[in-house]
């Protein structure tokens, strides 16, 4: 998801004083703007199917006195609530090869590009044969030949994040 235009105005979404009764209410704002609703028709639902949990994770179904709408759809596939949030993604056709591809970058550290199509598809054929299993995701591409070539980002000094945390440790061990 790319990040937002440099000249949106976020003062409608951001003021304190607005008088939204739900978190739905606020964030429909962006919808409003077409500049924001490009992304924001695709991330809104996610997230709204998850209001029904505090910023601490308890489950609440009012915020402010008023009902909490965690409806919402992906793709055209409606859902009530997280339980239908859960099972609209599950079963959407796209989230295997999506989520290997975003493991695969975060664990590489660099995006995808165009020359790792042939891993790609070998570690979504493997991601099949383990049920869909992240555990077996993760063991395909930990153990692939792909993962152990992973090399150092240029413009970084050899152990740049170590040196810090040796001299750490030997000031604290005398």
């Amino acid at each position: 998801m790319p990040s937002p235009p440099p000249d949106v105005d976020f003062t409608l979404v951001e003021n304190p004083d607005a008088d939204y009764k739900t978190q739905r209410d606020r964030v429909g704002a962006h919808l409003e703007n077409p500049v924001c609703a490009g992304c924001h028709k695709i991330t809104d639902p996610m997230g709204l199917a998850l209001e029904s949990f505090d910023g601490a994770g308890r489950y609440r179904v009012t915020e402010k006195g008023n009902l909490i709408d965690t409806s919402g759809s992906i793709d055209g596939v409606a859902f009530d609530n997280v339980n239908g949030l859960s099972s609209a993604l599950r079963n959407h056709p796209a989230l295997p090869s999506c989520l290997v591809e975003r493991v695969y970058s975060y664990g590489s550290g660099r995006p995808s590009s165009p020359e790792d199509a042939e891993l790609l598809s070998y570690f979504n054929t493997r991601f099949m044969e383990q049920d869909y299993t992240f555990p077996g995701l993760l063991r395909a591409i930990v153990m692939s030949s792909a993962f152990s070539a992973v090399k150092e980002p240029q413009g970084l000094e050899a152990n740049a994040v170590s040196e810090p945390y040796e001299q750490y440790a030997t000031d604290h061990n005398k």
